[in-house]
């Protein structure tokens, strides 16, 4: 399926991440071609619970299964499901995307939603968020990448923006959506192509 369309740019399917994989898991290793430094910048351990699916998920030896998860509607573009659970914690949420071009510049919008714990416990477990916030990270540094390469391609000279959402409790804004802006404003995946001389795509809160 393209990822650009006749009505402008739409994000890369998500479940890349996990090698569409109907079962979602992630591999570090397979992503970065080894245990790298860059591997080891975002997960610094390997993410065993950490799920990324879509509605063609095969959770059946998963110890959760979300809720929101089984009502469906995710296509990996649009709307991508990040699970992270084990048999005692778990949490899960739903990665939100739109591309809006503009003459000046090209806004990558991304939002969360649908925010579950393991069997309906009340408070999150913040040991399972930074797995989450890495695959948030890596998902749209990829996008912002190809927008980069695009504009470039199109001499568009258009700025490159992603905008984060920080909508949720402060609790989760704090652990969870700070963290995914902190990754991207540090580099600690790439966004701009090697080599890239034009100005660099922008990370922002909102």
């Amino acid at each position: 399926m393209p990822d650009f369309t006749p009505n402008g740019l739409r994000p890369m399917d998500g479940r890349w991440v996990a090698g569409f994989s109907k079962w979602g898991g992630v591999s570090p290793y397979d992503i970065f071609r080894g245990w790298t430094d860059d591997a080891h910048k975002l997960f610094p351990h390997y993410p065993e619970g950490l799920r990324i699916v879509g509605d063609n998920r095969d959770l059946a030896s998963y110890p959760w299964v979300p809720k929101r998860l089984k009502a469906g509607g995710f296509d990996g573009r649009e709307a991508v499901a990040l699970v992270n659970a084990t048999p005692l914690k778990g949490t899960s949420i739903v990665l939100r995307r739109k591309v809006e071009q503009g003459s000046e510049n090209w806004i990558l919008h991304a939002w969360f939603e649908h925010l579950e714990f393991y069997r309906s416990r009340k408070r999150v477990d913040y040991s399972t968020l930074p797995d989450l916030a890495a695959a948030a990270a890596l998902i749209l540094a990829v996008d912002a990448e190809r927008m980069l390469r695009r504009a470039a391609e199109e001499s568009a000279g258009a700025g490159i923006q992603i905008c984060i959402r920080r909508d949720l409790d402060e609790d989760m804004n704090m652990h969870f959506i700070d963290a995914v802006h902190n990754h991207l404003q540090a580099r600690r995946i790439r966004i701009e192509p090697e080599g890239w001389s034009s100005p660099p795509a922008s990370v922002v809160r909102a």
